[in-house]
């Protein structure tokens, strides 16, 4: 039987950002993860149910330099907060049958977890007969601390035919350590912009999502306890009174500081990639007593070693077992001055390539990926 791959995902093409909301590391993750199954000769394509970021946004249909397909059906967003809870409930209705119409018996649908999507996974599970990867970046339930959830949404993630996992340690938490899993941090890219070692500042950046409580506060604390030779740049996503929170915070700090902090908005694509490039530093700072941070792991990290960036992150189970953790430089409490320690303890002089390991872990899961699908097509 002929088994076409499927991506159900919040993905948005790169030349349709600005119409769109987008999730830039799912993005990023997705483009790897849909590379590498190209690089196995086979074919994808991605049915996202994004939402639109301004009014109305007309259906896209597209095939990128790869010859994926990539499918949007039309949305609208509204002003008024009760209209657009009415008009969710039309848009999976209206997303289950757009999906349909591309999903057949016999394909193989990849899924990037969501609460919004499971009730539609279930449903199209009864109307094809299809095999599921379920991909889970974390737990829902954990990341939101609401207990009444877990029973729910594990019950949901163990229904499935395979799995793709940021560490073994969400397997177990799941209860799915018996059906077939790949392991893969992240995007195992490399960022080959060129960089400038000419720079008269250590380069520090912290990107990703801007909530408080996600560690971007921590990071511009830090910057309290390092000297001028060091700079921090901040960019990523978030709702407007986060950033604006941030941006307080920065303003405050650059009137005391000697390390000076930019806030440089969020970037994608080939702006991303030059933030990296002209940084030294990654930094991956979060609450290390958080529950979520047993069964996640920041793709952030991945995009830093990507870049040869020497990695400073919170010291947890997921990340220090990782296959990555021999690589990175570790804090080991909440402690803002802790962080700066860490950083100043990193001789920028020592040789280090990151991304050649990196590389290596992306031929490991090209083989992994292929062996997934060719057993799932024997099934």
């Amino acid at each position: 039987m002929n088994r076409n791959i499927i991506y159900l995902v919040y993905y948005v093409p790169s030349k349709y950002l600005e119409d769109r909301v987008i999730y830039a590391s799912v993005n990023n993750k997705i483009d790897y993860i849909v590379n590498v199954i190209n690089d196995t000769n086979r074919h994808v394509t991605i049915i996202s149910p994004s939402f639109s970021s301004k009014g109305k946004s007309k259906e896209i249909n597209y095939i990128d330099n790869r010859g994926n397909d990539i499918h949007l059906p039309k949305s609208y967003v509204f002003k008024d907060k009760t209209l657009n809870r009415v008009y969710d409930r039309l848009y999976r209705k209206r997303f289950l049958k757009f999906a349909l119409e591309y999903i057949k018996d016999g394909d193989i649908v990849f899924v990037y977890h969501s609460q919004w999507l499971m009730k539609i996974v279930n449903e199209i599970k009864k109307r094809r007969k299809i095999k599921v990867v379920y991909e889970v970046e974390e737990i829902y339930a954990d990341v939101s601390n609401i207990k009444e959830m877990k029973d729910d949404e594990i019950s949901f993630l163990k229904g499935h035919d395979a799995y793709i996992f940021p560490n073994p340690k969400l397997a177990e938490e799941i209860g799915v350590i018996d059906k077939p899993a790949l392991i893969v941090h992240g995007s195992y890219n490399l960022n080959n912009k060129e960089r400038n070692e000419e720079k008269d500042k250590i380069r520090i950046l912290y990107s990703g999502i801007l909530y408080p409580s996600k560690g971007v506060i921590k990071a511009i604390e830090s910057a309290s306890y390092l000297s001028n030779k060091y700079e921090l740049l901040i960019t990523g996503y978030g709702n407007q009174k986060d950033i604006e929170i941030v941006k307080e915070k920065i303003s405050e700090a650059n009137k005391v500081n000697k390390c000076q902090i930019k806030y440089l908005g969020m970037k994608y694509g080939e702006e991303f990639l030059n933030v990296l490039a002209n940084s030294d530093i990654g930094l991956c700072t979060q609450d290390i007593d958080a529950s979520y941070n047993q069964t996640s792991f920041p793709s952030k990290i991945l995009s830093y070693l990507g870049s040869n960036l020497r990695v400073v992150s919170v010291d947890i189970e997921a990340i220090r077992n990782s296959k990555v953790g021999e690589l990175l430089y570790f804090y080991k409490s909440n402690d803002p001055k802790d962080i700066a320690e860490t950083i100043k303890s990193i001789n920028m002089k020592n040789k280090y390539n990151s991304k050649e390991f990196i590389k290596k872990l992306s031929n490991e899961f090209k083989t992994e990926i292929d062996s997934l699908l060719n057993s799932l097509k024997e099934r």
